[in-house]
């Protein structure tokens, strides 16, 4: 009887084992996308922003002439 339940709580511990670093797995590919999905919006926001001055600049100097 003893052996049964040793080998049941093992089958569980084994169990939690491969749920835990199917977890940690998850959140370590969810914080990479997450991490390479800022990093690509900042570079589209700043690129955003950098043509939008110069478009102020040449209807600046458009208005100057």
């Amino acid at each position: 009887m003893n052996n049964v339940m040793f080998s049941r709580v093992i089958g569980m511990a084994k169990a939690g084992d491969i749920a835990f670093k199917a977890f940690t797995g998850a959140l370590g590919v969810a914080s990479i996308y997450l991490g390479l999905n800022f990093a690509v919006n900042l570079y589209n926001g700043i690129s955003w922003h950098n043509a939008q001055t110069k478009l102020q600049k040449e209807e600046a100097r458009d208005r100057d002439i």
